[in-house]
């Protein structure tokens, strides 16, 4: 620490004004901190790191934020809580609320997707883009958030330790980040219903453009033009968001979406060689229902 550190990857650097941790809190403190803070040692550091070394804020009151009140056992916890704690500092109630609710569904949809995806996500959650880049800005140390250029880029946690300290639950536990997940997945089917849904960009006969109904699987080449990334993902995770999710009411949409779409997306989950994953979405389907049914008959 008393010596300043570069490099620490490809895109990001310690200032040559790095201060050792002595000359902020005293060599014995120091210490005790550091071997306190040794497990899990790289999750922590990297952390650490990425938080106080983020280049729109100031490294020296950020590393004053991490030494502050170090007296709890689950060190990466607290580290995670923060890191999150710096969304509402000095925040009025009303804005207060407002970011968390912006949190539980943005970030709480990142930590709880399948497979990541970029700022397309935008579309899945109904939100404007600009939103989620403005509430994810202060979570680069918890958070892979690639660069504006990199429209490609997905956005997912940089640790899954992350995901588990916003999903574990505990009944003496009153965290406001926590994320309810059965609501989370209850959202997150409904948004991948809709992308489906949607009459210009979801779902439809003949999505890919292809010649004849005969052409084989395997001679298709060109589908990334077609399908967007948020709906690719939509169709191939909704049911396991459902299966997640609240239970089934009055089928919740499946009903309709199934009456306009089963044959598209059967026809798109067979291009993209997920026939098997459509299959075995169907049975889970079927016990889904059973057990709706069940739950509401008179």
């Amino acid at each position: 620490m008393k010596q300043p550190v570069k490099d620490y990857d490809r895109s990001r650097r310690y200032p040559e004004t790095w201060l050792a941790m002595e000359q902020l809190v005293g060599t014995g403190k120091a210490r005790s901190i550091a071997r306190k803070n040794a497990t899990p040692l790289f999750i922590v550091a990297s952390t650490i790191c990425l938080f106080v070394v983020d280049e729109d804020f100031d490294e020296v009151k950020r590393m004053k934020i991490i030494l502050q009140d170090q007296q709890h056992d689950d060190t990466l916890a607290e580290m995670c809580q923060k890191v999150l704690e710096q969304l509402i500092i000095n925040k009025r109630v009303e804005e207060r609320d407002e970011i968390l609710r912006d949190f539980h569904r943005i970030v709480g949809s990142i930590v709880l997707f399948y497979d990541p995806l970029s700022v397309s996500l935008a579309s899945l959650l109904d939100v404007e883009a600009g939103l989620i880049e403005r509430r994810l800005k202060l979570l680069r140390s918890v958070l892979v958030i690639p660069d504006k250029k990199d429209v490609d880029g997905t956005i997912k946690p940089l640790h899954l330790s992350f995901r588990d300290f916003l999903t574990s639950q505990s009944k003496t536990d009153a965290n406001s980040f926590k994320i309810d997940t059965t609501e989370t997945n209850h959202s997150l089917t409904a948004g991948c219903l809709r992308v489906m849904s949607d009459q210009t960009s979801g779902l439809r006969k003949n999505i890919c453009k292809l010649e004849n109904d005969g052409i084989l699987q395997s001679e298709i080449r060109d589908t990334h033009s077609y399908i967007k990334p948020e709906l690719k993902y939509a169709f191939r995770f909704w049911v396991r968001h459902l299966e997640n999710g609240k239970p089934l009411v009055d089928d919740d949409g499946i009903y309709t979406f199934f009456e306009k779409h089963f044959l598209h997306w059967l026809e798109v989950m067979s291009i993209l060689g997920l026939i098997d994953e459509a299959l075995a979405h169907l049975a889970s389907l079927q016990e889904l229902l059973s057990v709706s049914n069940l739950l509401y008959a008179d």
